[in-house]
């Protein structure tokens, strides 16, 4: 998943600042569950809020915040 406001961010710093990404979101879900931290059943779950943050919640069966 690609996250264009970041590099807009730091790019528009003064002056400017590159951002690098050193670990991604994918690879901590595989280490996670490589070493036993997660199981296949939790990295599934994370992978689906990954997938769609503000739907996940009502999706999971709890109910949507109106604000």
């Amino acid at each position: 998943m690609d996250c264009p406001k970041a590099p807009r961010a730091f790019a528009a710093l003064e002056p400017a600042c590159t951002q690098m990404t050193i670990l991604d979101y994918d690879t901590l879900l595989r280490y996670a569950e490589k070493t036993g931290y997660l199981s296949r059943q939790q990295v599934d779950v994370l992978a689906s809020w990954r997938e769609d943050p503000f739907g996940w919640g009502e999706a999971h069966g709890w109910p949507k915040e109106v604000k």
